[in-house]
């Protein structure tokens, strides 16, 4: 396959189709994929707790408490009711424990 833009995937019986923008469908038995894994870092968190916000959202400030098993990478953004990012509040390292 030389297009790698591939804008679909379906599987037929034994055959694996992958349509792509400019070279058409590409065809492959499913028994010629090889497949892999890894298993997940152990920097990555096994556990945290997110406690609930206080007081509640409709003040102009509010506090976010959470706690991590480890120091971790924590990425947390703030979304309006329909789904939208308002706000990436914080992204970086943290140590283990409590914070707000």
């Amino acid at each position: 396959m030389t297009d790698t833009n591939v804008y679909s995937l379906a599987v037929s019986g034994t055959n694996l189709f992958a349509g792509t923008y400019y070279r058409g469908v590409w065809k492959r038995l499913l028994s010629e994929m090889i497949a892999s894994a890894q298993s997940p870092s152990s920097l990555l968190p096994g556990a945290f707790k997110l406690d609930q916000n206080y007081p509640n959202p409709f003040n102009p400030a509010t506090t976010i408490r959470y706690s991590l098993p480890h120091r971790s990478q924590v990425l947390l953004s703030v979304y309006n009711t329909v789904g939208q990012k308002v706000t990436a509040w914080f992204k970086g390292n943290r140590m283990q424990g409590l914070t707000r």
